[in-house]
């Protein structure tokens, strides 16, 4: 069985089935049958403090993934962290709501 679970320590406006639904869409498109994946929603610091700590990149984003299991392993695992500030500014700029916007990541 593959586990979603959202974590929201910003407390954002969050759909969390909606957003546990397209996770698990994704993962069982994917093939995956057994795992559990983080989904993770941050402020800009946070983000950024994670982008420049992993990926020497000096700005906050709007997604970044951690894969904690191995290419190919028979358990999914891994964290999606989701700058939830980054996200409003691009579902602005692409003129729909923050909702979609995060089903896409």
């Amino acid at each position: 069985m593959v586990r979603v679970s959202v974590a929201n320590p910003y407390d954002y406006p969050l759909d969390f089935a909606a957003l546990k639904a397209a996770a698990l869409a994704v993962l069982e498109g994917e093939g995956a049958k057994d795992g559990k994946v983080t989904l993770a929603f941050v402020d800009n610091p946070h983000i950024h403090r994670l982008n420049k700590q992993f990926l020497d990149h000096d700005e906050p984003t709007d997604v970044l993934t951690f894969p904690y299991s191995e290419p190919g392993a028979k358990k999914v695992e891994g964290e999606v962290v989701i700058g939830f500030e980054i996200a409003t500014e691009y579902a602005a700029d692409r003129g729909h709501g923050v909702a979609e916007e995060l089903l896409l990541y």
